[in-house]
């Protein structure tokens, strides 16, 4: 199924959540040579440019 994600921005669960996703996604794709400063500097900056999005309107499907 599929789960319409509206508002998820502005609760602290999902946004873990999201997170962590991207924190997995990145650690599958990234090369080994990233350091854990490096990782955590392009893991927050992907988060954070998704949670602009989410913040101006655009909203997301998430695969369940």
């Amino acid at each position: 199924g599929e789960l319409f994600l509206v508002g998820w921005q502005n609760d602290p669960q999902p946004k873990e959540r999201v997170k962590s996703e991207i924190q997995q996604i990145l650690h599958n794709t990234l090369p080994d040579c990233y350091d854990h400063i490096l990782f955590s500097q392009k893991r927050d900056v992907v988060f954070e440019h998704i949670v602009d999005q989410a913040m101006m309107g655009y909203t997301w499907w998430l695969a369940v």
